[in-house]
């Protein structure tokens, strides 16, 4: 009788994201360089670029740009719905030599999901930026979708906006 090998079921982190408008977003662990709250009057201002580029940050020496994912994923500015005026929630990613500071509304939590259960984009009406810079969604057991980012196209689009 022939033994039956287990499907290797393939497993990733992946930290959750709240933008302004409520909807959440997930980015992968191994893309995640660091999670700071930071002080708005430490972003210096940039003129003449996209609007949701908040501006630059000194992190660890570096020059980071800040950028409002909601508002350039085609939602609302991260001020217009923030409690916290003050201060922002900044996600540090890295793919390859690229960095770069996500400004959120909230981190949510981390979560350990099998990559089977991340679903392709719909064909659904998205608006484009936000199509662009997504992969695909995980339909959690709560109902709720929750957007994956594709850091590399992200990145990419951002490098044409600075």
């Amino acid at each position: 009788m022939p033994t039956q090998t287990p499907a290797i079921v393939e497993s990733q982190q992946f930290l959750t994201l709240k933008l302004p408008d409520a909807t959440s977003v997930m980015i992968q662990s191994h893309q995640l360089m660091e999670v700071l709250d930071i002080e708005l009057s430490s972003i210096t201002s940039i003129p003449d670029v996209h609007p949701s580029l908040l501006g630059v940050y000194n992190w660890r020496g570096e020059v980071l740009w800040l950028l409002d994912l909601g508002l350039y994923l085609g939602s609302k500015a991260l001020y217009e719905t923030s409690l916290n005026q003050n201060k922002a929630n900044i996600v540090i990613i890295r793919h390859n030599d690229s960095t770069l500071g996500l400004a959120v509304d909230q981190v949510i939590e981390m979560n350990k999901l099998s990559i089977s259960d991340i679903q392709d984009l719909p064909s659904q009406d998205l608006h484009p930026m936000f199509q662009r810079c997504m992969e695909g969604y995980y339909p959690s057991p709560s109902q709720e979708i929750i957007w994956l980012i594709n850091t590399p196209e992200l990145l990419e689009s951002i490098s044409v906006a600075v």
